[in-house]
């Protein structure tokens, strides 16, 4: 693996998802294959673990991924390990009651890209008043040399639980940020099958293609001003950890006059751009507290996160 280009932390990492994977085999099956390989595409490096058995089958194959999940009188952390691990984990069925996993981590660049990405970003939040400071919003600001990956998250209702949800869903993303945005909300999905769930969107700008990718799942709503093309968005019903279906993912060019905002169902949006001339100019952090002062609702956590362009 270091011959791959991966780091000592990263090896450790893979050697102990082969660590887990084998274990399960000798727990649940007795016989197994567990099998590394290095894997290619045109664009990056990774290395493939599949581990196969044949032996009983997982009757509910997703929660095998939930911490504290045993058929075994085991504790039962196995794949929830594998998930956090690797870039993306597929679980299928083989034969007559075999179990097939595949987990793949991606090599990522560590050169300096062509282009840097010098975006601007700022985020407000605020619990619900009567929640004594536990907010049950969250967002997450991912930075890289030549992409931003930014997101708003608002876990189910208020108080702690709502917290424990949107803080797991955060920790994943920021694990995964590099990982494709389809990927990252079937790892959320996974990682947040123990808790309430959670409703969010993401958003991926690359600086290097000027290229903007957007995704959501629930009530988070989104708000963009300057897009060359205008807004192309699909937003999907559902609960990310419970009942969540398929994310799609649109894609978008972007531009350095671009301006992205999103907002937790705690910020009112029933405004425009043109109704707030005073944000022109404004730094996106300094967005976010207006707007969040503004447009925050009486009775809910509230969470506003601004992404604009290099020239503003």
């Amino acid at each position: 693996m270091r011959n791959l280009g991966f780091d000592d932390s990263e090896c450790e990492a893979i050697v102990l998802v082969v660590s887990e994977l084998g274990t399960n085999i000798a727990k649940y099956a007795g016989i197994g294959d567990v099998i590394a390989r290095e894997i290619a595409t045109e664009t990056r490096r990774g290395v493939e673990i599949e581990a196969v058995d044949s032996g009983p089958g997982i009757a509910d194959a997703e929660r095998a991924f939930d911490d504290g999940y045993s058929t075994s009188g085991s504790l039962g952390y196995g794949l929830g390990t594998v998930s956090r691990l690797m870039d993306d984990v597929s679980i299928s069925s083989v034969g007559e009651g075999g179990t097939r996993v595949v987990a793949r981590r991606w090599l990522h660049a560590r050169s300096l890209p062509a282009v840097r990405c010098s975006l601007d970003v700022g985020a407000a939040s605020r619990p619900h008043p009567r929640m004594l400071g536990i907010n049950g919003d969250a967002f997450v600001i991912c930075r890289r040399e030549s992409f931003m990956l930014v997101g708003v998250i608002d876990g189910l209702g208020h108080g702690q639980f709502a917290q424990r949800a949107s803080q797991t869903a955060r920790r994943h993303i920021e694990g995964h940020c590099e990982s494709s945005l389809d990927d990252v909300f079937r790892g959320c999905g996974r990682a947040c099958r123990p808790t309430r769930g959670v409703n969010m969107a993401l958003a991926r700008v690359d600086c290097e293609h000027n290229t903007l990718q957007l995704a959501s799942i629930g009530n988070v709503e989104v708000k963009a001003h300057g897009l060359p093309q205008g807004m192309r968005y699909l937003v999907r019903r559902g609960i990310v950890g419970l009942n969540a279906p398929v994310v799609q993912v649109t894609e978008q060019p972007w531009s350095e006059d671009s301006v992205l905002l999103m907002a937790s169902d705690g910020i009112t949006m029933r405004w425009s751009w043109d109704d707030l001339p005073e944000l022109r100019g404004m730094a996106a952090t300094n967005m976010a507290a207006v707007i969040l002062r503004k447009f925050a609702r009486a009775e809910d956590d509230a969470t506003v996160l601004v992404l604009r362009g290099a020239s503003q």
